[in-house]
């Protein structure tokens, strides 16, 4: 069995993450571990502040960084909604050449038993198909000022976990997710028998649902809790 671990949603360079204060605990697992899943939105390039293209620059900075701090684990590198930007995706397979321990995948990692995936899938009835054409019509454009502060003001007051809860209720994330997972051919069927993920920013620890159980890290958004996931997978 090989040792894993997964975290999501850091939302870099947006106001309202505050991943900065975990950083330290992400690199250290990631030295820690055989398997290092980066499972999407860790940047957030539709609320990143300043120029886009540095942006881009500073994400692609960021991850040779994780790969080479930590060069005796495969670092996967899992997209999302907020960091599924074709200027990031166009030098991935750069980083790839570049890192030997280092690849991406745009929707999802199997490992063994256990699937990784971003999670977008659970916002509706999503299948591999509807899932792509989202992400592919996502508005990546910096928000304005004004949506900033209003964002800023819903996090003060806690209104996002509201939200959280109402938009995304765990029965209805997992089930949703269960039936993405069998339109891709990786559900229980094909063995799975565990699923890792992010996206709701709201923690699950280890819900059975449909034979598979599912895990969520949360997020550092807000006062969303958050950790990183371990496992152990098969190779």
């Amino acid at each position: 069995m090989a040792r894993a671990a997964f975290v999501s949603d850091l939302h870099l360079f947006a106001r309202r993450s505050h991943a900065e204060r975990h950083l330290p605990q992400v690199r250290k697992a990631a030295t820690e571990v055989d398997h290092f899943i980066l499972g999407g939105d860790i940047f957030d390039f539709r609320w990143a502040q300043g120029c886009p293209r540095a942006a881009i620059d500073s994400a692609v900075s960021w991850l040779r960084d994780m790969a080479v701090q930590a060069p005796q684990s495969r670092i996967h590198f899992l997209l999302g909604n907020h960091d599924d930007h074709r200027d990031l995706v166009a030098r991935l397979p750069g980083l790839c050449e570049e890192l030997p321990n280092f690849n991406w995948h745009r929707f999802y990692l199997r490992l063994g038993s256990s699937v990784f995936l971003h999670g977008d899938a659970a916002d509706g009835r999503l299948t591999a198909e509807r899932l792509l054409r989202r992400r592919e019509t996502f508005r990546h454009c910096a928000a304005a000022s004004w949506k900033h502060d209003a964002y800023h003001w819903v996090l003060k007051t806690r209104l996002d976990q509201i939200v959280c809860r109402a938009v995304h209720p765990q029965r209805l994330v997992v089930r949703r997710l269960l039936a993405y997972l069998r339109d891709i051919q990786q559900g229980p069927e094909q063995g799975v028998e565990s699923v890792y993920f992010g996206h709701t920013h709201r923690q699950i620890d280890g819900l059975r649902h449909g034979g598979v159980v599912f895990h969520n890290g949360g997020a550092p958004i807000g006062a969303a809790r958050f950790r990183i996931l371990r496992a152990e997978v098969e190779e």
